[in-house]
Formats: structure tokens, C-alpha cells, sequence
């Protein structure tokens, strides 16, 4: 397994959305893992940090805390990994390599998710804005999402709505191919990144602009036995975040029009259903 960042916040936290950006591309930037685990559910971790949320570390060495910056970081880390390094003994055993079928599995455990993630569930449920919503877990959209968690993984990108988001406008950026329930589903959560985190949906689109993804792998145990770090590798995510050119910036103006319009035509259905019923109520009053 990999070297490991781990990236701890909490809900409602402005400081901890800024730093995820900065932890994702310092990650990047070194070939790591990046792991990201929430306080609010324990409290061994609130107790410890608290006060001190977003907190990034290298095998257990606080990297930097509180108000992030890229400087600080880059020279923070550089010197965790030379603590780190003089603390390991010479002839130490060196960790078995991880495979993309496991991260995955990590993935799983450290987002809450059922150890088959949900595939074999009849409907989706989640909640936005407060707002239940359920839909028909298709068989279109389990081909997708069993890719998509491998994505995940990969990436790093959190599930949360701003996670969601990064993944999604990654993905589109990457191509999703024929997987039609992926386009579908990424398009609406891109939109709802340019409404909550449009800097980070945007970072994450150009990042995929440079990037590849798996949806054109076929997806079987060989593919999850593959060497986690070398897909990284291969999938170009092992490099510092790029710098936009002109065709990326159009091509997200473009697929931003694509979302936003995407995200109307899913909604409207749903403003006319409830203008009925509410004219319908209205109309029964005496």
C-alpha cells in the first residue's frame, strides 16, 4: 500500500472545503493516497481535533492544520516525510502493494457504505437540502456506479455534494462513453457543484481534461487485481493539477450549459407536479 495523506474535517466548515483542494493536489502531486474521514461521528477525533479541523497528516505526523496554504504545505510534508523516513528502520518490511479492488473496498468502509456498495439495493435513496429522494437502482446505472466507486477511490474525491460534484465534472471531462446512466447522473451533480462549489467543480473538470478514466475497461476481477498506484499512474493522476488552457475553459463553459440545462429538464417535471397538487389543494379549500 501506498504512502497515506489523511485529510480530517468536520461538517460546516469553510476552512475545510479550501484545504481539500489543496490536500487533493498535494496527494497528486507526490503519488499518495488521500484519505478522508469526517470527525463529527467520533469522538476520539473530536476530542483530538477539534479545535484544529482541517488537519492533514503523514503516517501520523501532523502536516499542517487550521487555515491551509500550498507553501506551507508542500514544505510541512517534505519534512513529515524525513521524520517519517529516519523513524523507519533499515531493513523495515515494505508494505504490500495495494489493489484496486481493495481501495475500493477501503472506500467503502470509510464512507459507511455496504461492502458490495449498494449494487444489489432495489432504490437509491439521498438526501438533498434536507429533501429525501429516492430513485430505481437500473441495472444502467449499477454498470456505471461500480465504475464510478473505482473513480472514487482513485481520485480521492469525497461523498459529500461538493465531492459528488468533483467526481461528477471529472468524469465528464474523462468521457463517459456509452455508459449513458453515468452522464445522466453526473450532469445533474455538476450542476449542483456550480451552485455549492463551483471552484473546486471547476479544478476538477480541468483536472479530468487531463486525465483518463476506466469507463473504457471492461470490469471484472482482473481489472480490481490491477496495482492501485499503477492506475493512478496510468490514469495520469499522479500529477499536479494543470493549468487551464483555452480549449479547457470552453469545454467547461460547454459542459456547465449541458448540466444546468440537464439539471432544468429533471427539475421542471418535478415544479409542474407539485404547482398541481398545490392548485389542487388550493382549489378544495372552501
Amino acid at each position: 500500500m501506498a504512502s497515506e495523506l489523511v485529510y480530517y474535517s468536520k461538517s460546516d466548515c469553510p476552512l475545510c472545503e479550501k484545504g481539500h483542494a489543496l490536500a487533493v493536489d498535494l496527494a497528486a502531486k507526490h503519488g499518495l493516497n488521500l484519505r478522508c474521514q469526517a470527525i463529527d461521528s467520533d469522538p476520539a477525533l473530536v476530542e483530538r481535533y477539534a479545535l484544529k479541523v482541517p488537519a492533514l497528516l503523514y503516517e501520523g505526523i501532523l502536516v499542517g492544520w487550521g487555515r491551509l496554504s500550498e507553501r506551507a504545505l508542500e514544505r510541512d510534508f517534505l519534512r513529515a516525510v524525513s521524520e517519517s523516513q529516519a523513524d523507519r528502520p533499515a531493513d523495515a518490511e515494505q508494505p504490500t502493494a495495494e489493489s484496486l479492488g481493495e481501495a475500493r473496498a477501503r472506500y467503502f468502509r470509510e464512507t459507511g457504505l455496504p461492502v458490495d456498495g449498494g449494487y444489489s439495493d432495489r432504490w437509491v435513496r439521498l438526501v438533498f437540502a434536507g429533501i429525501p429522494i429516492a430513485f430505481p437502482n437500473t441495472q444502467g446505472r449499477v454498470r456505471a456506479v461500480r465504475i464510478h466507486d473505482l473513480h472514487h477511490a482513485l481520485t480521492g474525491y469525497r461523498t459529500d455534494w461538493p465531492g459528488e460534484a468533483e467526481i461528477s465534472a471529472w468524469e465528464i471531462a474523462t468521457h463517459c462513453r456509452d455508459f449513458f446512466a453515468a452522464w445522466a447522473l453526473n450532469l445533474v451533480a455538476m450542476s449542483v457543484g456550480l451552485v455549492v462549489s463551483p471552484a473546486r467543480t471547476y479544478r476538477a473538470f480541468i483536472r479530468g481534461r487531463h486525465s483518463e478514466n476506466l469507463y473504457g475497461r471492461v470490469y471484472d476481477d482482473a481489472l480490481l487485481q490491477l496495482d492501485f498506484e499503477g492506475v493512478r499512474r496510468e490514469c495520469g493522476l499522479g500529477r499536479p493539477q494543470p493549468e487551464a488552457s483555452l480549449p479547457d475553459r470552453l469545454a467547461f463553459a460547454g459542459a456547465s450549459l449541458a448540466a444546468v440545462g440537464s439539471a432544468l429538464g429533471v427539475l421542471a417535471p418535478v415544479g409542474f407536479a407539485v404547482a398541481g397538487i398545490v392548485s389542487l389543494l388550493r382549489s378544495s379549500l372552501p
